[in-house]
């Protein structure tokens, strides 16, 4: 939302790696782990939280995202099960 972070699956490094685009070529920021095959990735409307499918882990990994370096936490209880065979995607909805 703030047009200032790019968050990109790593599918073979089993991350996501983020990058600063606001000034200039983007420098990478560490990595961090999620579960094996990060496929999908989605941020939630305000840009607090990113949720990344794990495809073979059948799982969803939860971030917090910090509005000032794009630096990623781990939300408590991440990993998340998926409910289904292999996650591709994610989409988050927001709230009506």
């Amino acid at each position: 939302p703030n047009d200032q972070f790019m968050f990109v699956s790593n599918v073979g490094g089993n991350s996501v790696s983020v990058f600063n685009i606001n000034n200039g070529p983007p420098p990478a920021s560490p990595t961090v782990a999620t579960g094996q095959h990060p496929f999908g990735m989605a941020l939630d409307g305000m840009g607090n939280f990113l949720f990344v499918a794990n495809k073979v882990d059948n799982n969803v990994s939860a971030f917090a995202v910090n509005s000032t370096s794009g630096g990623l936490m781990s939300v408590n209880g991440s990993p998340f099960a998926a409910g289904g065979s292999g996650p591709a995607g994610i989409v988050v909805v927001a709230k009506q």
